[in-house]
């Protein structure tokens, strides 16, 4: 079983902007847990920063996590994420996202 735990460099796009930042995760077993730390940045907007604590899973290479609390530093409500996706390599996670108000990305985590 491979161990993923450890920090990851974190990029993401959802078509109308950017994440980019640092994802720690802790793996213990096939549980995951951890934070996304990034900066949001959406065309012709000024960026801000988001932290999202999750839990989820990893089961073979199929890598699932749910945002269970976030915080930004913007006062806006910001949805919660759900990132699904393939360890391509032990190095490399490449995968979508999506939250509860339609919103879709694709992401990608890179062993730091």
């Amino acid at each position: 079983m491979a161990n993923i735990s450890g920090e990851w460099s974190f990029n993401e796009d959802f078509g109308f902007g950017t994440d980019t930042g640092i994802a720690t995760i802790t793996q213990e077993g096939v549980k995951l847990k951890g934070l996304i730390q990034y900066t949001e940045k959406i065309e012709d907007e000024e960026s801000f920063e988001v932290e999202q604590y999750f839990e989820g899973e990893l089961i073979g290479d199929d890598f699932t996590i749910e945002g269970i609390f976030v915080k930004t530093s913007k006062d806006i409500e910001y949805n919660i994420d759900t990132w699904e996706g393939k360890l391509t390599s032990p190095d490399m996670i490449i995968g979508h996202s999506y939250d509860n108000c339609g919103c879709f990305g694709v992401f990608r985590l890179k062993r730091n």
